[in-house]
């Protein structure tokens, strides 16, 4: 049985509200864990002016979720051209790591 414990705390530095939400995984969750802190070292890599977001999860026994959004103004995707932003985005990222390797 796979578990984990959410904590929300709320946090209001110079009047604005920040909310924490902290994820502990069970031990036995190593790759959901893995996959939760590398989703949250790339939204932090982001920086303050994320446009958008897509994520896509899949099991072992293939079934798969998904999700996607962009949000309106500068820098917006229509929704329908982010799989191909997505397919691009991942492919020159996979290229330059087999580069990089290669070298």
């Amino acid at each position: 049985m796979k578990t984990a414990r959410v904590r929300v705390r709320r946090w209001k530095p110079k009047g604005s509200d920040l909310w924490v939400v902290a994820i502990h995984e069970s031990p036995g969750n190593s790759n959901r864990a893995f996959a939760l802190t590398r989703a949250r070292q790339v939204i932090l890599a982001a920086g303050e002016d994320i446009a958008g977001f897509a994520i896509v999860v899949w099991s072992k026994d293939g079934t798969s979720v998904c999700d996607s959004h962009a949000m309106s103004g500068v820098g917006h995707i229509p929704n329908i051209l982010i799989p191909d932003f997505v397919r691009a985005r991942l492919l020159a990222d996979r290229i330059q790591t087999w580069v990089q390797e290669d070298l």
